[in-house]
């Protein structure tokens, strides 16, 4: 099969390009210029970087012989929420016009988006696909991306999956709370007066599997199929991630306002200095709500997608990954809990 992966560079893209490549797969990877291919020395796929706002000739004559195109492409940090609609939901229509001028063997347009589009869940009711309340302009983007990709192109063979939330090696998202724990031997709750958040987790390997089926599928065509795994409390996360450091940890509890007094501070440095920080109020508005609980039923139900990667094996595998990586600095206490 010929694949195209954009941001295949990315923690979740680069996963997808070496499962490809096991395959047996022709895996095209595009990278945005000047970014580092650093996560995929390993498989033996042709690197091609463009702009998806702005294609190049090349991104076309690869589109063009493409039979599988997943597009992971997108913002995920940014200084205003224009840029992010420019990026996920403009991005997604300038491919797709590519596709449909000059794709005449595409199989599946399997569009990466995010479970963010469905809102927090603040009764702890699982949403499931036909839940839409994005929240931030990240979500929102993603929203309109979809809405592009399903309704503007029905006539390309669209399959959308909405992942939660993600982690596995390589991942950006815990290396805060990772060196917290670490360091301190705390790690955070947020909200002093309300029942603890949850937050369904799924392993990166999993993901991977649900896109390859939701590609797969012959029934999965104009379908959004949620991608998750298991949901755990931060409490849950926190103490995992402890026995996987190897250290004792404790709660530290963060009022709300303190949270968003410390994202408006970090999201005012990031328009002064004119760069996008990870943690943001846009974040904080993530971080603040009761919960991210998600049904992964319909992808169960029509592409056979189940999560095999257990929570605690997966924690373990990306805290080992990043302590080798020297993204987190392991304690001198490391294995010591799982001698005892």
């Amino acid at each position: 099969m010929r694949v195209l992966v954009t941001g295949a560079n990315g923690f979740i893209g680069s996963a997808l390009v070496q499962a490809l490549v096991e395959r047996g797969d022709e895996v095209t990877c595009v990278l945005f210029p000047g970014t580092s291919a650093t996560w995929l020395e390993g498989p033996s796929a042709t690197m091609l970087h463009s702009d998806i706002t702005q294609p190049n000739e090349a991104l076309r004559q690869a589109v063009a012989q493409s039979e599988w195109i997943f597009h992971l492409a997108g913002a995920r940090i940014g200084l205003t929420p224009k840029h992010f609609f420019s990026v996920n939901a403009e991005g997604t229509r300038r491919l797709l016009e590519i596709c449909r001028a000059s794709a005449p063997s595409l199989r599946r347009f399997v569009l990466v988006s995010s479970a963010t589009v469905c809102g927090p869940s603040p009764t702890g009711q699982a949403a499931d696909e036909m839940t839409e309340h994005p929240i931030t302009p990240y979500a929102q983007s993603k929203r309109e991306a979809e809405r592009i990709a399903l309704e503007a192109f029905s006539d390309i063979p669209v399959t959308v999956v909405r992942p939660t939330a993600i982690y596995g090696p390589r991942t950006t998202e815990w290396v805060d709370m990772l060196n917290l724990c670490a360091r301190w031997g705390r790690y955070a709750i947020f909200g002093w007066l309300r029942p603890e958040a949850r937050m369904d987790m799924c392993h990166v390997d999993d993901l991977v599997r649900g896109m390859l089926l939701a590609a797969e599928h012959p029934q999965s065509i104009g379908e959004i199929f949620l991608l998750g795994g298991v949901d755990r409390s931060w409490s849950e996360m926190g103490q995992t991630v402890a026995r996987a450091l190897g250290v004792r940890a404790k709660p530290l509890r963060l009022p709300i306002p303190l949270l968003f007094l410390a994202a408006a501070l970090t999201h005012l440095l990031s328009l002064i200095l004119r760069k996008p920080f990870e943690f943001n109020l846009w974040r904080a508005v993530d971080f603040s709500q009761p919960n991210w609980t998600f049904s992964s039923e319909k992808a169960r139900r029509i592409l056979g997608y189940t999560p095999q990667v257990p929570f605690e094996e997966g924690a373990q595998r990306t805290v080992d990954w990043m302590c080798q990586a020297k993204w987190v600095k392991a304690p001198k206490s490391k294995n010591l809990l799982r001698s005892n």
